[in-house]
């Protein structure tokens, strides 16, 4: 019997981080229909973009933070705008296909490197990942290599190189990883305190993971809109910054 191990993840990282999200199980091949558990436990939806705000940590060899995110994402763009607990808005960030640009503003600076750069530079502190395809996965041509199950969540391995973890019980998502080819720092995606919004179901509590395990996000939804007409992508940057392309 093939066994999947290496799923207990005691993410307890810095003192200033929430209570992390543990997923602590085994997972066995299962012999169940694999697309029949897929179909049961994936729920699809026509949204086309998210806003709202959440509650943030960060803990990385750079250093510890808290703050607030204010966030719109679709599928091909993500705006963030960070702020500390007094509400002072200190970065501004603009994820594309292909692109990051950040915006310092207290500094008045302005950058736009490649994803991985963004990484490099902001040394696993930013949160630099889509999250839009975090929130709501794009199952549409997902394939599925393996199924494996514990006691109380299915394991599916799918072609592509991503895994998901859903519990059997009401088919909530509680881990997505991205494989090496297909991210940058940012890997593994744990969720928890799950609710529904507008039809939608999401989690509020997403607990992200760099691929070296030193770095940690902790996000903590405080609201969330559906397809609202507002949505904010411009990063407004003063036309007397320039946007520097290293």
């Amino acid at each position: 019997m093939r066994i999947v191990t290496g799923m207990m993840l005691a993410l307890l990282l810095a003192a200033c981080t929430p209570k992390s999200i543990v997923l602590d199980d085994t997972f066995t091949a299962s012999d169940a229909d694999a697309q029949a558990v897929f179909a049961d436990v994936v729920r699809t939806t026509d949204t086309r973009v998210i806003t709202g705000t959440a509650r943030a940590s960060w803990s990385g060899p750079q250093g510890n933070d808290r703050g607030v995110v204010v966030f719109s994402a679709d599928r091909t763009r993500t705006y963030l705008s960070l702020r500390n607990n007094l509400g002072i808005e200190g970065y501004r960030i603009g994820l594309a296909a292909d692109s990051v640009t950040i915006y310092d503003r207290i500094n008045r600076t302005a950058v736009r490197l490649a994803a991985a750069e963004a990484d490099e530079r902001s040394g696993g502190v930013l949160p630099t990942f889509p999250l839009f395809r975090v929130l709501v996965p794009d199952w549409s041509t997902t394939r599925i290599r393996r199924l494996y199950e514990s006691p109380d969540a299915w394991y599916f391995l799918f072609q592509d190189g991503r895994t998901a973890v859903f519990a059997k019980n009401d088919g909530r998502i509680l881990r997505l990883e991205f494989p090496e080819r297909d991210a940058t720092v940012w890997a593994t995606y744990l969720f928890d305190d799950h609710t529904t919004t507008r039809g939608m179901r999401h989690p509020n509590k997403v607990q992200v993971l760099s691929r070296d395990r030193k770095s940690n996000i902790f996000l903590h939804l405080q609201s969330v809109q559906i397809d609202p007409a507002d949505a904010q992508f411009d990063l407004r940057i003063p036309s007397g910054i320039r946007i520097d392309r290293p």
